[in-house]
């Protein structure tokens, strides 16, 4: 029977029909009715501020047939045909949905899994532009690195992929192993470890622990590729039950399989080269990100891609949102990387303020807090400031948010210090930048440093 038939996800959830669909043609699942398709079955999820049983309306009129649901009393207004399958949970049933989809349709295509502190999205794109060149696939939507994304993501791959590029991320011990156990990974990429999320994860070496889970589930003659210097990594890795057969260590030092020997920035991003004397270049900001780039290099090579599509992958990238991603407006040279922050990533980012200011006017840096620091938080904010009193190359240091004052304490004149950027506060920021200047936009999500480009280009 076709996995979407109707009958077929009753039986792979364990569900039991409030209504039986009128149709019985299912192409796929949503949890959001202002994007599902039509033909998608509705997954009523329960957040913060909505409840998806409160929307089953908006999702028939869109064309959905059937909707799965765990909570009939907050359900109000039924259309008439839309099937209602009722489920103990609609987060563990979309799970398992994956789970059924991965084991069965997708059972040939190869997954790539994507883990670590910093970088993932980046290295998903890279590794998805590399793999594109010669084969099918798809890969992670934005971030889609939770239990709600991962479980998106594996559901609209298509049959007969090669390839499926997924990022998983976590916040808190034990959630990447489900994750991870639901991809099946056939190739599993570990990017970095760095202090991600310390009030929940606790310490570098847990969350190397937690990073390091992402291997265990490597399907049989499958491989893990992994930063050779990331901190506690190999005793991580040690410590699995199962552990990959092969291992590829990716990175700048002698234990590298896959060693950077070289980088050189250029007008576009960098050009490196690796210990094998192959040249390569990627067009994104950020010496950083060319280890990333050879991460992508050792999937490509493992799977079998030659090497000049490598290479047309790596040029043809296109950085995420809001990571390093350059923009000229009125005059100033934007470096927005105010997608999230932690101390490793913020340093990458300040250094490579330094290295793309060369020559400007002024090298300005907007940073504000870093959270989910817990015990962590005013010790990696004053190491900030540290760093900047060392960086004579940083011009003026823009501190927005309580924690981020903690690193104006051992800088100079150089230091203005802004509340938060509600009601005025974003265009007060945007009056301080001048034609000339490079500025970099760095903190963690909730920060919405962005908002300084909005008011800059307002101005």
């Amino acid at each position: 029977m076709n996995f979407w038939h109707p009958e077929s996800l009753r039986a792979l959830l364990g569900g039991t029909w409030v209504s039986p669909p009128a149709r019985t043609e299912v192409s796929g699942v949503s949890t959001d009715t202002r994007e599902i398709g039509a033909g998608q079955a509705f997954v009523a999820l329960a957040g913060e501020r909505f409840d998806g049983h409160a929307m089953l309306a908006d999702a028939a009129h869109r064309g959905s047939p059937l909707a799965i649901i765990d909570n009939p009393a907050a359900v109000r207004d039924v259309p008439e045909g839309l099937g209602l399958l009722r489920v103990g949970d609609t987060r563990r049933a979309l799970l398992r949905l994956a789970e059924g989809y991965r084991r069965t349709v997708l059972d040939a295509t190869r997954v790539i899994a994507v883990g670590g502190s910093n970088g993932k999205t980046t290295t998903v794109r890279l590794i998805d532009a590399v793999l594109g060149q010669s084969l099918r696939g798809s890969a992670s939507v934005k971030s889609f690195n939770n239990s709600i994304g991962v479980p998106l993501t594996v559901l609209a791959a298509r049959p007969g992929d090669q390839y499926l590029v997924a990022e998983v991320g976590t916040n808190a011990r034990g959630e990447i192993g489900p994750l991870a156990s639901l991809l099946m990974p056939d190739i599993a990429v570990v990017v970095s470890i760095g202090r991600e999320h310390l009030e929940r994860l606790g310490s570098v070496r847990e969350v190397a622990q937690e990073e390091a889970s992402l291997l265990e589930p490597v399907r049989p003659g499958g491989a893990g590729v992994v930063h050779a210097e990331a901190p506690h990594l190999d005793e991580a890795i040690a410590g699995l039950e199962r552990r990959p057969g092969t291992i590829i260590r990716f990175g700048a030092g002698p234990g590298a399989d896959v060693r950077v020997v070289g980088v050189e920035a250029t007008a576009r991003g960098q050009r490196f080269r690796l210990n094998d004397r192959s040249e390569w270049e990627v067009p994104l900001l950020g010496r950083h990100n060319a280890l990333n780039a050879a991460a992508a290099v050792a999937v490509g090579r493992r799977l079998g891609v030659p090497e000049g599509a490598i290479a047309r992958g790596l040029l043809g990238v296109r950085g995420a949102e809001m990571r390093l991603q350059a923009h000229e407006i009125a005059g100033v040279r934007v470096i927005n990387d105010a997608y999230n922050a932690n101390p490793d990533s913020m340093r990458a980012a300040l250094a490579t303020l330094v290295e793309v200011g060369a020559g400007a006017r002024r090298r300005v840096a907007v940073l504000g807090d870093m959270l989910e620091m817990g015990a962590h938080r005013e010790a990696v904010h004053r190491e900030i400031g540290a760093v900047l009193a060392q960086m004579r190359e940083v011009d003026v240091v823009v501190l927005v948010g309580e924690s981020m004052q903690l690193a104006g304490e051992t800088l100079d004149g150089r230091a203005r210090r802004v509340a938060d950027l509600e009601g005025e506060g974003a265009s007060r920021v945007a009056a301080m930048l001048e034609p000339g200047d490079v500025v970099l936009l760095k903190g963690s999500r909730r920060m919405r440093l962005e908002r300084v480009e909005a008011a800059l280009r307002a101005r």
